[in-house]
């Protein structure tokens, strides 16, 4: 195995590995303790772990004996790991919401950071659960659903397929037996469920689920050049686009979480940087 190749290494030994770079190239440091605790190894094999990364990088890596740590060395380069900006900063706010605890990073190595609080929308583990397994054993459910339409709770048989997310809430997209259309039923607002049947309906006939829509967007036409650029590298267009694909039954839920959903000359190009510039239906 020649210096920077871990291919050949043991799935345990190269997820050890990776974090040990994921610790120098994001926090700067690491040391045995940081291995130990983590991975719930012995002494002897996270100094093993060390001497490995050394052997492999050896430029990348250098003692501190005053700090008693290993520190990431001027020029490091990652040979295990390619850097991921979204990783990371997914992480922080993954973190800030109490989802996750521990991504590989000490809490004295990260920066200050926050992050607008997103309400969390409850979902009962039964009630996911129940509409989990119907979706894998295709069960219609008796639900009671209290929909933004109707004053009171109502009772309908749906038949879930999919989980689908908005960018706020999840929803299970189903026939609908009492509208007779294929539909999205929000997860929190399904109050209860008290049977189980055999589904009746073909998932594969929902059109709008199955229909991709290509996004293409663009700048606000009334920005600068400067600002057209400064958007342009911000959402990574490739030639002055962003080309998102989405599904056509999410398509509404999509436009409006970037704020498409509303006409580019009724907003100030500084508060809406970006518009449509056309929906293409993919075959």
């Amino acid at each position: 195995m020649g210096q920077g190749d871990s291919s050949g290494l043991r799935w345990g030994i190269r997820h050890r590995l990776e974090f040990i770079e994921f610790r120098l190239y994001w926090g700067g440091t690491v040391n045995r303790s940081d291995l130990m605790e983590r991975f719930d190894i012995s002494i002897n094999q996270a100094s093993g772990d060390l001497t490995r990364y050394q052997s492999m990088a050896p430029g990348n890596i250098r003692y501190d004996k005053s700090a008693k740590c290993y520190r990431a060395a001027p020029g490091f380069q990652p040979v295990v790991l390619t850097p991921d900006s979204d990783r990371y900063l997914a992480w922080l706010r993954l973190d800030a919401e109490g989802i996750v605890a521990d991504a590989g990073i000490s809490p004295a190595d990260l920066p200050p950071f926050s992050t607008v609080p997103t309400p969390r929308r409850a979902v009962p583990p039964d009630i996911l659960r129940a509409i989990v397994t119907a979706i894998q054993r295709r069960q219609a459910l008796a639900v009671r659903y209290q929909s933004m339409t109707a004053a009171a709770p109502t009772d309908r048989w749906i038949e879930p397929h999919a989980l689908a997310f908005d960018g706020f809430r999840w929803h299970a997209r189903s026939w609908c037996r009492r509208d007779k259309v294929f539909k999205d039923f929000v997860l929190g607002r399904i109050l209860s469920v008290s049977g189980q049947d055999p589904a009746e309906s073909d998932p594969a006939q929902d059109a709008q689920w199955h229909q991709l829509i290509l996004l293409e967007i663009v700048p606000h036409r009334r920005l600068s050049l400067p600002q057209r650029a400064a958007i342009e590298r911000d959402y990574g267009m490739v030639d002055g686009y962003l080309r998102l694909t989405v599904r056509e039954a999410l398509l509404y839920y999509a436009e409006r979480r970037l704020g498409l959903d509303i006409d580019p000359d009724h907003r100030s190009p500084e508060k809406q940087h970006i518009e449509i510039h056309q929906r293409i239906r993919l075959s």
